[in-house]
């Protein structure tokens, strides 16, 4: 059974939805998350990043925990009109309160809240025992209160699995050394507490009945700062590209090595914080091997980001077995958006989906897109052509056969990211 979504960039549509095998994962829900092909945009960009150093801002409306499955990621942004109308309004009740969790208090004043999404919305808070600034997620109330507390427990055990030490994965395809001296903190956002039961286990808070997860607080998105450059002509260096593609698959390979996979990797879900690109959205991921099929689910991906494999899936109304290979894709998109400063597909996008609607455009592309044979470059700068960065792109990551795709492990040990110096 299809539902209304709202699809950014364009008016609400009907769209399909899946579920994985059962036993095998947690139910699961596709939507058209953030498409990627159309230039939305998040609120005060230019006051959410500098251009030069995205690690020193404080963003006024985009920064946040990670979204839940449903919602929308670190980037203000609303759904349909009935979620809005259980919107901010809903939860900022709990702003009166002077502390949660027996230890974090909300921020006061017009820029306390950093982002909201379908499901959740995320205030800017602080840890009254350290004074240090973080980021608190509220779930909104739901009529299908089950279904959040599915989705709310879901982030809560990822994002505990993922501070966990990492051990050497069975597929020898998805380990490199590098990730055995890998921090986890250094590539995904910190969870600090989360509302709980007597037992200590994921629930409502004991006190409001609500929900909270409370995490590290971040500066800014890998697509606002990508933006804010292009507004003001300023590529990235060879070298600094090179630096934040590296942070980038580290982060997804270690992911894989752990056993998921995210299936909506692109610069909205990169995060500035503490230094380094960190990626989240992490209670969107699914168990590699699980299988996703029509029915009633809640998997996040976007067109412009999605792997043909996942294209044709959606197009056929299939099912697939969930693998790596379909982030490796996602990650290589984000790579080649670092030189173009603008979603790579989003000019086809526009080109095959004009004069349609919304839901049907975006089906038209997602059939180009399945039947794709090769991937376009971008063309500038000039070092973008040079032949170990193009290699990486057309030989290890934007490879339309998923056979052919490199693992992100085996990606690490190309010989762009061996060098220290770029021409």
């Amino acid at each position: 059974m299809a539902q209304a979504i709202s699809i950014e960039g364009g008016p609400s549509s009907r769209a399909k939805q899946w579920r994985s095998t059962p036993g095998v994962d947690e139910p699961l829900r596709a939507r058209f998350g953030d498409m990627g092909c159309v230039d939305s945009k998040s609120p005060n960009p230019t006051e959410s990043c500098s251009i030069d150093n995205p690690a020193t801002a404080v963003s006024k409306g985009n920064q946040s925990a990670p979204a839940s499955p449903g919602s929308s990621t670190q980037s203000t942004r609303t759904g349909s009109k009935s979620d809005s109308r259980m919107s901010t309004s809903s939860v900022a009740s709990e702003r009166s309160r002077e502390s949660i969790l027996g230890r974090f208090a909300f921020a006061k004043g017009d820029k306390a809240l950093l982002g909201e999404g379908t499901s959740s919305v995320c205030y800017l808070g602080s840890d009254v025992e350290t004074g240090d600034a973080v980021a608190i997620k509220v779930y909104k109330p739901s009529r299908k209160g089950s279904a959040t507390l599915a989705k709310f427990k879901r982030q809560v055990s990822v994002l505990q699995e993922l501070q966990r030490p990492l051990e050497r994965p069975a597929e020898e395809a998805l380990w490199c050394e590098e990730l055995a001296s890998a921090d986890p903190a250094d590539l995904f956002l910190k969870l600090l507490d989360f509302s709980k039961d007597s037992d200590g286990e994921p629930a409502p808070d004991q006190a409001d009945g609500r929900l909270y997860i409370v995490t590290e607080l971040a500066q800014c998105t890998l697509k606002d700062w990508l933006r804010l450059r292009s507004q003001r002509s300023s590529p990235l260096s060879a070298e600094s590209v090179r630096k934040i593609a590296g942070e980038v698959v580290l982060a997804t390979a270690w992911l894989h090595a752990k056993g998921f996979v995210h299936l909506d990797i692109k610069p909205e879900n990169i995060m500035m914080c503490g230094g380094r690109w960190k990626l989240i959205d992490m209670d969107g991921c699914v168990r590699a091997g699980s299988v996703i099929k029509m029915y009633n689910s809640s998997v996040s991906f976007s067109p412009c980001y999605c792997a043909p494999e996942f294209a044709r899936l959606v197009v056929k109304g299939s099912s697939m077995v969930v693998k790596p290979s379909m982030d490796a894709w996602s990650v290589g998109m984000t790579i080649a958006e670092l030189v173009n400063l603008c979603p790579l597909l989003r000019a086809k996008y526009q080109q095959i989906s004009a004069g349609q609607s919304a839901q049907a455009g975006t089906m038209s592309f997602l059939k180009w897109l399945g039947a794709m044979q090769a991937m376009g470059l971008p063309r500038r700068p000039a070092w973008s052509q040079e032949g170990q960065f193009k290699a990486l792109l057309y030989t290890c990551l934007l490879v339309p056969d998923p056979e052919f795709r490199n693992t992100l492990a085996q990606s690490l040990r190309a010989p762009y990211f061996r060098r220290q110096n770029m021409g």
